[in-house]
């Protein structure tokens, strides 16, 4: 559920204006009942900022499309049909910009199958170190969450707010009608304490909802771990959008596996010999 939509734009007229970035926006976690679990949610959410920073380079074509990664360019693999009209036709995973520059790409292709193996094997490496995932994940929660010693700070900024507030008003109140030099000076400089004062507190809560919001994550994110089979013995797409953020493909063939968490697994093809690239 989104708050702070709208905002009271003068604190003395309470005038409200709708919310259109002058402030900080937030989400309060459990709302209402989740369409799908949180962990997944978040997900969702990290893969789109993902796609949107990509921009025209990402490619949609296929689940592997756009997080197979060439070692040499930096560029996506994409989607190669070799003899698409005869017998042979073959579909295979090549680095974008093999071929754009003088010199190749020295990166191989790979069929989706290859890569398929290669990520369950992966997955399973991974997996079968859980329970130290899931601890390393807990410490970082207590380590990195403690919001005491921000939460007191923005109580002292929010009643040291007020008091300006009511200094402003004050001063506005007992001045009507005399609008002389002075005066307004004094008035712009009330004005200014007040919302220097504002700003920090703004960026207090701010940072407190940060927090508070990795803090959830990192919850959702065990709790995904904890709900996921020890064990994949075939290909499977949800397992894999859900646990691998992208793919390093190497010269030697090898693919570095990242996860969401930031782990990295190397995976070597099994039986491959490497051929013409």
């Amino acid at each position: 559920m989104q708050t702070q939509k709208t905002y009271i734009s003068d604190f003395l007229s309470k005038k409200v204006k709708k919310n259109n970035g002058e402030l900080p926006q937030y989400y309060v976690e459990n709302g209402h009942a989740p369409i799908i679990i949180p962990a997944d949610w978040d997900v969702v959410q990290e893969e789109i900022a993902r796609r949107k920073e990509a921009g025209k380079a990402y490619s949609s074509a296929t689940v592997l499309s756009s997080k197979l990664i060439c070692e040499d360019c930096g560029g996506f693999f994409g989607i190669k049909v070799w003899h698409s009209t005869d017998k042979y036709r073959r579909v295979i995973y090549r680095c974008n910009n093999k071929y754009a520059n003088k010199t190749p790409c020295r990166t191989n292709h790979f069929t989706e199958e290859e890569v398929h193996k290669m990520f369950l094997a992966a997955y399973n490496e991974y997996m079968g170190n859980r329970e130290n995932i899931i601890r390393g994940a807990e410490k970082m929660c207590r380590v990195l969450s403690d919001t005491t010693d921000l939460t007191r700070k923005l109580e002292q900024k929010t009643a040291q707010r007020e008091t300006k507030a009511e200094l402003y008003r004050a001063w506005i109140s007992q001045g009507a009608g005399a609008r002389s030099e002075n005066f307004k000076k004094r008035e712009e400089q009330l004005y200014a304490d007040y919302d220097a004062l504002d700003k920090e507190v703004n960026a207090l809560t701010k940072k407190i909802a940060d927090i508070n919001n990795r803090h959830t994550k990192l919850v959702n994110y065990i709790k995904g771990l904890q709900e996921k089979p020890l064990i994949l013995e075939k290909w499977d797409t949800a397992m894999w959008i859900t646990t691998i953020r992208h793919c390093i493909v190497h010269r030697d063939d090898s693919i570095t596996f990242v996860f969401r968490d930031g782990a990295k697994i190397d995976i070597q093809p099994v039986g491959r010999t490497r051929g013409i690239i």
